[in-house]
């Protein structure tokens, strides 16, 4: 189990991550479901912004004493078709 300071640095990395693998999700996104390079461009920006604000907002919650964190089990993130990166993303 992670604590919430090791998520937030996740999150921070999986949206440097996103960033360096731009080209290759690109590739992937336009064999996998057809879509141009840039419909693409801008879902693994959102993707990325998905990474960084989750990152933030978790950042945020913290100061508040108010609030309990407790997981939430095994969930199913089902995106459609069209949107291959950044809903997936957000979801994870």
């Amino acid at each position: 189990s992670y604590t919430h300071v090791e998520r937030i640095d996740i999150l921070r990395q999986v949206a440097i991550q996103l960033q360096k693998c731009r080209a290759d999700l690109i590739g992937v996104g336009i064999a996998e479901v057809g879509k141009l390079v840039k419909e693409l461009d801008s879902e693994i920006s959102e993707a990325i912004d998905f990474a960084n604000y989750y990152a933030y907002s978790m950042e945020s919650l913290l100061t508040d004493t108010h609030v309990e964190y407790k997981g939430g089990g095994v969930n199913l993130v089902l995106s459609p078709w069209n949107f291959p990166i950044a809903i997936p993303a957000g979801g994870i």
